[in-house]
């Protein structure tokens, strides 16, 4: 009688061990998936964030070209203002 007593809680204790281990497992495996989902969701954000510096650098060329095309245009208005100031000195 005492035999089956151990050996049921034996058994019991075994059960409740594996049952522990697969509980552990599950959790491993949810954060093993969590850790893929975060490294997909950091590489976008790394593609995402190349995207942007490409697009500042595109816009801060363009500003520079415009910048110096207006500079090119103011200097050509004060050509002009000037040329007419002398013209009209004639």
């Amino acid at each position: 009688m005492e035999r089956e007593s151990l050996a049921n809680r034996l058994i019991k204790g075994i059960k409740i061990i594996k049952e522990s281990e697969s509980k552990i497992q599950l959790e491993i495996q949810k954060m093993k998936l969590e850790k893929q989902r975060l490294e997909l969701k950091n590489e976008s954000l790394i593609e995402k964030n190349d995207n942007l510096r490409e697009k500042i650098k595109e816009g801060i060329n363009k500003n520079k070209s415009l910048v110096e095309k207006n500079n090119n245009l103011k200097k050509m208005i004060k050509e002009n203002i000037n040329k007419k100031a002398k013209d009209s000195s004639k």
